[in-house]
């Protein structure tokens, strides 16, 4: 079904809470705290479900007797009451329902099946999407929504995260919290009933406040659909993944076709939560690439040749110094031979050298990127080095990546370009 009607899911004017006492309490306290918080501008319900006759909506509230359906209606209910709920909604118009847990154990395969089915069969014939079940929630902060159980306040940025796993989820938003980065779009997809990953990738390649996109998954979902959103996605933004495998869940072979089809889509899927953390961080600091030709210095030609062994190893792309770049760095640094890519800077080169040999760099046509590598140096504190390069990069329309290769000696200069 694509993007039909997502606009009620990720832009709603007007949320409905709606719980049963007895049923996912705790998670739609969460979520109301949340709204609260976040500051939703439109109007938002709390309502009760109950049975046994009929569900009913506040103090011995029809459904039927609501004075305006919601856009978005946040369901937390045992899964075989959800299908009753929905089918009021849609009667009444509601376009987007969040499915939020609900208790499992208590129900066998076959009545979690029927009921699922039951879901849908109420939602498609008034087009009403369903988010879940089982869904942690989504956030639009830089609308003031928060309708997730995210533990910590979500700001306002220009990355979007989909994810399969709420504690993926929430261990993500508190490192990014930590950091001050922010997100454009926060969904944790659950089961995926109805609104899926292709789903939520076709409405964010169009999401003008989205310019990068953070997947987790646990496994492919519908190739070709998939696939279509995928590349879609990438053709128009960055995007970065992790999977989570079961362990001997499948032989290798299914693995390295996974991820063939992904870099044939032009996403890049790295290892590990840290790698995720690093990805989030550049991503929120990143100017939009112009291309993929990198330039690299260093303080040592071992680290530069190693970063672009990396690089080359990995698909990358070097770029090439021109000639009047060239004569430029030959004039400005003592070395006999000809400078190149990766440019290795003097011994003892201070941090002055590293701005003027950055600022250098910059101004050549035939690159798109700086990467500097710089291990600890008696002539040039970390932290020194770290000005230089963010004064020289400070005014390029070009991203320069950094690296600090060490241990304590590179803190202080870490901490510095992070900032």
């Amino acid at each position: 079904m694509t993007v039909r009607n997502l606009d009620y899911l990720f832009h709603p004017r007007s949320i409905a809470v709606i719980a049963e006492p007895e049923e996912a309490a705790h998670y739609a306290e969460v979520v109301r705290a949340n709204l609260s918080a976040a500051g939703f501008p439109g109007d938002v319900r709390v309502d009760s479900a109950k049975k046994p006759a009929f569900f009913r909506l506040g103090a011995g509230m029809q459904i039927d007797d609501l004075p305006q359906a919601p856009d978005l209606a946040i369901v937390c209910a045992a899964l075989d009451h959800v299908p009753s709920i929905v089918a009021q909604l849609a009667s009444r118009g509601t376009r987007a329902a969040l499915v939020g847990p609900w208790r499992w154990h208590r129900m066998t395969g076959s009545q979690i099946q029927a009921a699922r089915q039951a879901i849908l069969a109420a939602a498609q014939p008034s087009l009403l999407r369903v988010l879940g079940p089982g869904s942690g929630g989504l956030a639009v902060p830089a609308r003031g929504l928060n309708a997730s159980a995210s533990p910590v306040p979500i700001r306002a940025g220009k990355i979007a995260l989909v994810s399969q796993s709420t504690a993926v989820t929430a261990a993500i938003l508190d490192h990014a919290s930590s950091r001050e980065i922010g997100f454009s779009t926060v969904v944790h997809l659950g089961t995926s009933l109805d609104v899926d990953l292709a789903d939520v990738l076709d409405w964010l390649a169009s999401d003008p406040e989205t310019r990068s996109i953070v997947v987790h998954f646990d496994a492919l979902p519908d190739g070709r659909k998939f696939m279509t959103a995928a590349r879609a996605a990438a053709r128009h933004k960055p995007v970065v993944c992790i999977r989570s495998q079961r362990v001997g869940g499948g032989p290798p072979t299914a693995s390295e076709v996974d991820d063939a089809a992904l870099r044939r889509a032009g996403w890049v899927r790295i290892e590990t939560l840290a790698d995720v953390f690093d990805a989030v961080e550049a991503m929120a600091h990143a100017r939009p690439m112009l291309g993929e030709r990198l330039l690299i210095v260093a303080n040592g030609h071992g680290l530069g040749q190693l970063a672009a062994d990396t690089l080359l190893r990995r698909g990358g792309q070097l770029g090439e110094l021109s000639s009047e770049v060239s004569s430029r760095l030959r004039e400005l640094l003592p070395t006999r031979s000809r400078p190149a890519n990766p440019l290795a800077l003097p011994a003892d080169a201070v941090p002055e050298t590293w701005g003027t040999a950055l600022e250098t760099l910059l101004g050549d046509s035939g690159s798109d990127a700086v990467l500097t590598v710089c291990s600890p140096s008696p002539f040039a504190p970390g932290a020194a080095v770290a000005a230089a390069i963010c004064q020289a990069a400070r005014d390029s329309d070009r991203n320069v990546f950094t690296c600090w290769v060490g241990g304590s000696g590179m803190r202080d200069a870490l901490e510095h370009a992070a900032s």
